[in-house]
């Protein structure tokens, strides 16, 4: 089902898909060089729910008629 969605909606989406994308991406690298179990458990936290976010806005803009363009880290 589709709905609408302003060309600003769209934008601030796309936007703040970018930001979740490389979100993941550093806490994904930082996971790799930290050697505290602890920390690692955190920021493998954050990691997942920045993928859950850019899962959702991405269902958000399949729903405008409109293919995401987040990746998943």
């Amino acid at each position: 089902m589709d709905f609408q969605m302003s060309q600003i909606e769209k934008l601030n989406i796309t936007e703040l898909l970018r930001h979740e994308s490389l979100c993941a991406k550093k806490l994904s690298a930082y996971m790799n060089q930290v050697q505290d179990p602890q920390i690692r458990s955190v920021l493998s936290q954050y990691h997942n729910l920045c993928q859950q976010h850019t899962n959702m806005l991405n269902s958000f803009m399949q729903q405008a008629g409109m293919q995401g363009g987040g990746q998943t880290a």
